[in-house]
């Protein structure tokens, strides 16, 4: 009997612990999304003096949007929202990625089997890149439409099932801390975007500098874990449940073929390697090339406005001519002939 009784002192100590955790991760929920829509307007406000941007679509037709005149009018504001979006996402990952270090220097020593490890600091630290995913998110979505956004919001779809579904099971957390590592390299991505969007040349020692930089963590540190990850999903197809192995399958192949067109995307842009594609305007060209596309955009808006002047002036002489046609038809009718 006092066996029976001390377990269900064990038990409730144990149900106390697990219930005040769970409080706590739903705090660092809510204290991560909070956070986050507060250092945007922060950012917002203290580059630009505004809150709010106007929003980009890149989706509809071109020549509808040209000659409604929307195509170039919310340029501007589209660069400024990209640029306060990027230094947020910038603080993102550099605090995640010491989160992610410190776990793995902390905690993967505890276990052989530590993949499957999962511990507190796990379940606060997917909380944290829970609440900035549903924030930038929201961000994403009230600000910008193009293909790009799409991926981004299927890769934020990704992040927000890799992190939820450990903090449920309570397992699972020691793969999902590996997939995390790949924010580091998220840190130079982030800084060579600001780089573009502030003109900064591409022959600039700088910009080569954080350029090879990209691409080398982009190798380590994204490319290196996916291949991992895809060994470990492939290796627990006996052990997990059929609707596990389903997610799995989706996270980590989804965030390869996302890495892959990204890694494609970064070589074109930084004169890596050539490609003679045409770009089209699908919300990728701002982010790669600042500079010449911002400048290529202004020229085709010129050259827009040229041609629609011309377009005008050709059919005010057509209209010109066609009158002085009926005139002097006119004129002929009303001529008393001469017999």
């Amino acid at each position: 009997m006092y066996n029976n009784v001390t377990e269900q002192k064990n038990t409730s100590g144990i149900n106390g612990i697990l219930q005040n955790e769970n409080y706590q991760i739903i705090g660092m929920a809510i204290l991560s999304i909070l956070f986050f829509r507060f250092a945007i307007y922060v950012v917002r406000w203290y580059f630009f003096k505004s809150l709010l941007f106007r929003s980009s679509i890149y989706l509809d037709n071109s020549e509808e949007i040209r000659e409604n005149s929307k195509y170039f009018k919310h340029l501007k504001h589209s660069k400024k929202w990209r640029i306060s979006n990027e230094i947020v996402s910038f603080l993102h990952a550099f605090i995640c990625s010491i989160w992610v270090f410190v776990n793995i220097i902390y905690y993967f020593k505890l276990s052989i089997d530590f993949q499957n490890l999962y511990v507190h600091s796990f379940g606060l630290m997917f909380a944290m890149i829970f609440g900035y995913t549903v924030s930038d998110t929201i961000d994403l979505f009230f600000n910008e439409w193009s293909l790009r956004i799409i991926v981004l919001l299927f890769h934020h779809a990704l992040v927000v099932i890799a992190s939820v579904y450990p903090i449920l099971v309570k397992n699972y957390g020691g793969i999902i801390v590996i997939g995390f590592v790949m924010e580091f390299n998220s840190i130079f991505l982030h800084i060579r975007s600001l780089l573009n969007y502030n003109g900064c040349s591409k022959k600039n020692k700088k910009y080569k500098t954080v350029a090879t930089l990209n691409i080398l963590t982009f190798l380590i540190f994204r490319i290196f874990p996916n291949f991992y990850l895809i060994y470990y999903c492939l290796k627990a197809t006996k052990v997990m449940l059929w609707f596990e192995l389903l997610m799995l399958f989706t996270v980590i192949f989804g965030l390869f073929f996302t890495n892959i067109i990204l890694l494609y995307r970064l070589l074109v842009a930084d004169g890596f390697i050539k490609s003679n594609k045409p770009r089209f305007k699908d919300g990728f060209d701002i982010e790669n090339d600042a500079e010449s596309n911002y400048t290529s955009v202004a020229l085709d808006e010129i050259s827009l406005i040229s041609q629609s002047s011309e377009n005008n002036t050709l059919k005010e002489n057509n209209k010109f001519l066609q009158l002085n046609d009926n005139t002097d038809l006119l004129k002929t009718n009303n001529t008393p002939s001469k017999e």
